[in-house]
C-alpha cells in the first residue's frame, strides 16, 4: 500500500495487508479481526463479509504454497500449522454445506417428480372421465332424440284419435251406447297418452340435469389439475 491513497488501495490488498499483520502477532486471521485492522489502521470498510472471506481463503492458500514450496525461508510452524488447520476447517465446512444443499435439492426434486406425476395422473383420469362423460351424454342426447320421437308420434296418434272420434260422433249420432264405450276407451287413451308424455318430459328434465351435472364437475376437475400441474412445475429446480 506504500504510495498509495485508501481510495487506490483495493479491497483484496487491504485484506491481505490484515491477515500479514495479525498472523505477524500470532492471531488467526477472520473477517472480524480483518475487519478490527483496515477500520483501525485505514478508517475503511471494503467489500462485502462474502469477498473478505474469499481474500482470507487466498491468503492461507497463497500462504500455505509458499510454505509447501519452501519459497518463505523462516515461516514460523506456528502460522504454518495455523494456516493449515484453518484451511482443513474451510475445505470440511464447504463439503459438509455442499453435501448438505445437495441432499436438500435432491428431496426437493424427488417432491417436485412426485407432484408432476401426481399432475399427470389426474390429468389423465380427467381425460377418462370427460371421455365417459362424453360418452353419457352422448347416450343421452340420443335417448332424448327418441323420446321427443315417441312423444311425437303420441302426439300424431292423439290427433288421429281425436279426428277419428269427431267423425264417430258425426256418423254415429244416433248410437249413444256404442258412442259413449268408444268415448270411454278414448280418454283412457288421452289420460294413458298424458301420463306417459309427462312422464318422458321428467326423464328428459332429469337427464337434461345430469348432463349439466357432470359437465359442470369435469370442468371443476379439469380447473383443479390444471392448477396443480402448473403449481408443481413452477415449483421443480431447475438442472
Amino acid at each position: 500500500m506504500v504510495g498509495k491513497s485508501i481510495s487506490e488501495v483495493s479491497r483484496q490488498e487491504l485484506t491481505r495487508c490484515a491477515c500479514d499483520a495479525l498472523a505477524a502477532v500470532g492471531k488467526k486471521p477472520s473477517i472480524g479481526l480483518v475487519r478490527e485492522w483496515t477500520i483501525a489502521t485505514t478508517g475503511a470498510k471494503k467489500g462485502s463479509d462474502g469477498d473478505v472471506q474469499k481474500d482470507i481463503n487466498g491468503w492461507f492458500e497463497d500462504l500455505l504454497k509458499l510454505k509447501r514450496d519452501s519459497a518463505i525461508d523462516g515461516l514460523p510452524d506456528a502460522v504454518g500449522s495455523l494456516a493449515r488447520d484453518f484451511w482443513r476447517l474451510a475445505v470440511d465446512c464447504a463439503g459438509d454445506a455442499l453435501a448438505s444443499e445437495r441432499a436438500a435439492l435432491e428431496v426437493d426434486k424427488t417432491a417436485a417428480d412426485r407432484l408432476v406425476d401426481q399432475a399427470h395422473a389426474n390429468t389423465r383420469a380427467a381425460e377418462e372421465l370427460a371421455k365417459a362423460l362424453t360418452s353419457q351424454l352422448d347416450i343421452a342426447h340420443v335417448t332424448i332424440a327418441g323420446r321427443d320421437e315417441t312423444i311425437r308420434r303420441l302426439e300424431d296418434a292423439l290427433t288421429e284419435a281425436r279426428a277419428t272420434l269427431t267423425a264417430k260422433d258425426e256418423r254415429l249420432n244416433g248410437i249413444s251406447d256404442e258412442l259413449a264405450r268408444t268415448a270411454r276407451q278414448y280418454a283412457a287413451g288421452l289420460i294413458e297418452l298424458d301420463g306417459a308424455r309427462k312422464h318422458s318430459l321428467l326423464q328428459i328434465d332429469q337427464a337434461r340435469g345430469e348432463s349439466r351435472h357432470w359437465k359442470a364437475e369435469f370442468e371443476r376437475v379439469d380447473h383443479e389439475n390444471r392448477t396443480t400441474l402448473e403449481t408443481s412445475t413452477a415449483r421443480k429446480p431447475p438442472f
